[in-house]
């Protein structure tokens, strides 16, 4: 047998030995020889320069195809399966983003509906959404254009493939799909692990293979937000078994994580030479230059920073991260507030009622001078419990309203003055704690209201512009030592599809970040702009 595959199987920063725990099975390297010669003259890539070219496998990607074909149950010989059944009935597969997963898992899937010599195969992609589970069928389709032997074998259908010669299919699923019951899965593509929320759909697809005679499930994913998940739990167990720490012979797991290097090192995620370590198809699916312009990126974006990490250098992350740098903060501020020359123009605001016993915020932003303003008001029982206020209303940062709530009448009086003052074009709110004071301020004194909804997709935009104002350091704000204190507090949470919003550091937490989301729901507002709608008193929602 040839070195080659007697080999580990390559990952980072530990491989797999398939030869260390074999469970009785066995390895035939003509198999293996075979399979890979096949799939070069069969399968095609489908982007960019390597369009209608071989899938030439790359030797971790060699490796891999190998070894989950060629490892056979000799106890399991039968007419039909010569040598044995399939050793390995699972494999998972952890890498980073742009190392060529998505093609691979296409032509595995192919694999196992037309070449595995299974009657009546039912192959099942499955993903988070049916976009994302299209992604890895669209491939499989583009290879079937390129080879002339898929071609002869297999017809494309909307989100299905079906092989002729052997009665068998390929459909699409999505966690959401709402019917799963009685599969008979003989080959099962989990894609993007990562995004799934719960186990349903896998545990109803994985108990499907239990009536095929050598079924293989097939899990790839980019690493997830560090805490509880399905991901996290199988990157867990696929630790545990590469390890020797659980014993499952017939489980495959390839690895390329870069974790354990980030927690000895912080800055290794900048090192090109980390990158090769955790994407072994660097420099041929994806170039150097990729990542250099990424880290870059992140430079002039800290909160780009975790979606790098992650989806790039397989790094868990957290969902929340500190946000704005407070040296690009101290920087933005202006030389002398009060001057009425940055107050020139349309003016856009955003108010938030977060708490009727705290803090209010009302923030107006002028586009024309990228100036932002913000004013902050505690119920006056309030400011007499906690120190840091009393001390912020002494220096005149925060105004003090009478009682032990805010006093929404006053509120409604400095809208209204502001209104008057300045060419005040419209206020966004966040509709919690806020109905009863919104409907006067629009019904009553004219002046346009949109809700503004604090959901990512609604933040998402406005709360990048914002961060990159003040790294860049366009924005001039108001130097209110409480707003300075509050940019401080603020950190982002980040959902599955990298949208961001701001936040409190956690749940129950005494820090304040008020001022800062009205203030990126005021440059929300200025960069949707006045429309027909927004330029009536009373509106409805972004």
């Amino acid at each position: 047998m040839t070195d080659f595959w007697r080999q580990p199987i390559r990952g980072y920063p530990v491989p797999f030995d398939p030869w260390a725990n074999p469970g009785g099975c066995e390895f035939h390297e003509d198999v293996a020889e075979r399979v890979c010669a096949y799939w070069e003259a069969t399968f095609t890539l489908r982007q960019g320069k390597f369009e209608g070219k071989p899938f030439v496998l790359l030797d971790w990607q060699r490796q891999l195809v190998g070894h989950l074909f060629a490892w056979k149950r000799p106890w399991d010989k039968s007419p039909e399966y010569s040598l044995g059944t399939r050793r390995f009935r699972e494999l998972f597969l952890y890498i980073c983003k742009k190392a060529g997963k998505t093609e691979l898992g296409a032509a595995l899937g192919l694999m196992l509906l037309q070449a595995d010599g299974e009657a009546g195969p039912e192959v099942y992609c499955c993903a988070s959404s049916t976009e994302q589970a299209k992604l890895v069928y669209d491939a499989a389709r583009d290879m079937m254009k390129y080879s002339k032997t898929l071609s002869r074998k297999l017809k494309g259908l909307y989100k299905a493939i079906k092989c002729e010669s052997n009665s068998g299919y390929w459909r699409v699923l999505s966690s959401a799909a709402k019917t799963k019951d009685g599969p008979n899965v003989h080959g099962l593509l989990i894609d993007e692990l990562h995004t799934f929320s719960d186990d349903e759909l896998m545990d109803t697809l994985e108990a499907g293979t239990a009536l095929r005679a050598q079924p293989l499930i097939i899990k790839t994913t980019t690493a997830a937000h560090s805490g509880e998940s399905p991901c996290n739990r199988a990157l867990d167990y696929a630790r545990s078994v590469r390890d020797g720490r659980i014993e499952d012979p017939y489980y495959m797991p390839v690895i390329f994580d870069g974790q354990a290097d980030y927690d000895a090192d912080p800055e290794v995620w900048k090192d090109p030479k980390f990158w090769a370590r955790v994407n072994p198809s660097l420099g041929v699916t994806v170039q150097p230059e990729y990542y250099e312009a990424e880290v870059r990126k992140c430079a002039a974006l800290p909160s780009r920073a975790n979606r790098v990490k992650r989806l790039h250098l397989n790094i868990q992350t957290d969902t929340v991260n500190t946000w704005l740098d407070t040296t690009h903060w101290a920087a933005c501020a202006a030389p002398d507030p009060a001057d009425p020359c940055w107050r020139v123009g349309p003016c856009y605001g955003g108010l938030d009622l977060a708490s009727v016993t705290d803090i209010a915020a009302l923030a107006l932003y002028w586009p024309l001078t990228l100036f932002l303003d913000v004013l902050l008001w505690v119920p006056s029982a309030t400011v007499d419990t906690r120190a840091e206020y009393l001390i912020y209303h002494e220096a005149g940062c925060i105004m003090r309203t009478q009682g032990a709530t805010i006093d929404y009448a006053f509120i409604r009086a400095e809208a209204n003055r502001v209104h008057d003052e300045f060419d005040l074009q419209m206020i966004a709110y966040d509709r919690y704690n806020a109905s009863h004071i919104v409907t006067e301020i629009a019904d009553d004194d004219g002046i346009a209201m949109v809700e503004f909804r604090q959901g990512f997709l609604s933040m998402n935009a406005p709360s990048k512009e914002f961060e990159r104002l003040i790294t860049a350091e366009e924005l001039c704000h108001c130097d209110n030592p409480c707003l300075n204190w509050m940019a401080g507090n603020a950190v982002v949470q980040t959902d599955p599809a990298d949208n961001i919003k701001p936040v409190k550091p956690k749940r129950g937490s005494t820090k304040k970040v008020d001022g800062i989301i009205a203030a990126v729901m005021a440059v929300g507002l200025a960069m949707a702009g006045p429309t027909e709608e927004t330029a009536q008193p009373f509106v409805v929602s972004i």
